[in-house]
């Protein structure tokens, strides 16, 4: 949403956004792609986490970045529909 790719270019959060809506962010330095993963969805789109640069060492986005790492490349079978 809008709200949490304004909330992560205020230095308060990361954010998982289709590229079209971050791409000049992007390409103008204010947000970073801390690793060249799109999380794959239907055909043509994909999800991209970013967040500023200054907050790349933050151990709260290490934590969550490894965390989205690890899910998306062992992906747990969704048992809630029995």
């Amino acid at each position: 949403s809008t709200d949490a790719v304004q909330a992560a270019l205020d230095g308060n959060a990361v954010a998982l956004a289709d590229f079209a809506m971050v791409a000049n962010d992007l390409s103008e330095g204010r947000l970073i792609r801390p690793f060249e993963l799109g999380i794959r969805v239907p055909p043509d789109f994909a999800y991209f986490l970013v967040y500023p640069i200054a907050s790349a060492n933050d151990p709260r986005i290490v934590a969550f970045r490894d965390w989205l790492l690890n899910e998306v490349h062992n992906p747990q079978p969704d048992t809630s529909l029995g």
